[in-house]
């Protein structure tokens, strides 16, 4: 029951921080926590992302620069 609860934090802490970004990378986020928790056999830990891994998904999805044709 601990371990469930400790998870449940770690969910909204990593859910408020994940407000922090636009909703194209909170899209992309929420992806790779579904890819992490089909890998996982949908266990409980596999559903939480650190703050690290969420700022590398937004990083990877930031646009290239314009370059007219």
């Amino acid at each position: 029951m601990e371990m469930q609860q400790y998870i449940e934090e770690q969910q909204l802490e990593m859910l408020k921080h994940m407000r922090n970004f636009h909703l194209d990378d909170q899209s992309a986020i929420i992806e790779k926590i579904h890819q992490q928790m089909e890998n996982a056999n949908f266990q409980p830990e596999a559903s939480v992302l650190s703050v690290e891994q969420i700022q590398d998904i937004a990083r990877r999805r930031v646009s290239p620069v314009f370059q007219p044709i």
